[in-house]
């Protein structure tokens, strides 16, 4: 009697509620001497579903709308990762692993004073007000204000009060604690790469990964200096293939590049570095099986006060491609079939 074990790659929903995929390993036992199939098992392993959410500030609170209706679909992800604001709701949904309890804290959170002020500096991106933040900033240096008080020190604001935020949200958790697996990213401004965190403190490696350049200070961790993990990878797709995502779900919360009157240099300097980061960012999600977008790219960065629509917004993306990713998960459950029909009528 010979042993023969293979492995199949299928998807299919695993029950009515939750969607997800599967390996097949199907172990049979065949006879020497006839060559007939004396014992079929089949065993299924669940395909990982990696979910990614990228940076983009205030506008990453559509990732909550998009994870509640994955939810509602009975889409959970196995994997999660987040740059920048992508990983202030990552690792918080990491924790909990229950939309409606990340929803209710990030709105608890958003209420807090020292967002207003992050809010403060940047101008709504409306036909009423076009004024931008570097023109803000701008009027602040003008007074003496802000050259004298801050930038000397390399930052508006040493972001304490910040990270107070998120310790609260994640109440001063460690990776090892999540009940879905997170990691988020950082950039190493001394060497210019890119800094993975998958242990340690939740609060310290999102603080990294939201320290936007001249918003925050850098951090400071075992000789790197790190900042925004969205400068150089806005939705970090293959760091979660690399972490085992067999399916990637991507969800892009990215500024609009759309015509616009440039009244001054720095307009033109901005906007040539935002077309550059775009750029970079569509060629880093093309490895994704699904791209989610949703339609946030008017919102200023620090648009914090505006959640309720930034979450409807996201509800409204993911709604729009549930199908698309219901077929993705589902796509080879004809393989699956085919094969088990083959080997079951082979053992007749």
């Amino acid at each position: 009697m010979s042993v023969c074990i293979c492995y199949y790659q299928c998807e299919s929903a695993v029950n009515q509620n939750k969607y997800g995929s599967r390996q097949l390993r199907i172990v049979v036992l065949q006879s020497k001497t006839s060559g007939s199939v004396l014992c079929l098992k089949i065993m299924a392993k669940k395909k990982k579903i990696g979910l990614v959410l990228g940076g983009g500030g205030a506008r990453g609170l559509a990732h909550i709308g998009v994870i509640r209706q994955l939810e509602k679909a009975g889409i959970v992800p196995d994997i999660i990762v987040g740059a920048s604001m992508g990983a202030v709701i990552g690792g918080a949904y990491a924790l909990f692993a229950n939309a409606k309890i990340l929803e209710k804290k990030v709105l608890e959170l958003v209420k807090n004073k020292d967002l207003s002020k992050l809010e403060s500096l940047a101008a709504p991106r409306s036909e009423e007000d076009k004024e931008i933040i570097f023109q803000r900033l701008a009027t602040f240096v003008s007074k003496l204000v802000l050259w004298n008080l801050r930038a000397v020190k390399g930052s508006i604001t040493d972001g304490i009060k910040i990270k107070e935020i998120i310790n609260k949200l994640i109440n001063s958790k460690k990776f090892s604690q999540t009940k879905i697996k997170f990691a988020c990213t950082a950039i190493d401004i001394n060497w210019g790469k890119e800094v993975l965190f998958t242990k340690g403190f939740l609060a310290d490696a999102i603080f990294a990964s939201i320290s936007i350049p001249g918003v925050f200070p850098p951090i400071k961790q075992d000789g790197k200096l790190l900042v925004d993990g969205g400068i150089i990878n806005m939705v970090p797709v293959e760091v979660a293939q690399r972490l085992g995502a067999d399916i990637t779900i991507a969800i892009d919360a990215s500024l609009d590049i759309k015509p616009t009157e440039f009244k001054h240099g720095h307009d033109i300097l901005f906007r040539t570095e935002m077309i550059k980061e775009k750029e970079i960012g569509e060629l880093k999600m093309k490895s994704a099986d699904i791209i989610i977008r949703p339609d946030v790219g008017g919102y200023s960065w620090a648009r914090f006060s505006k959640i309720n629509s930034l979450i409807k917004k996201g509800e409204v993306a993911a709604n729009d491609k549930l199908a698309e990713i219901k077929k993705v998960i589902e796509g080879k459950n004809s393989l699956l079939n085919k094969i088990t029909g083959k080997l079951r009528g082979k053992k007749k």
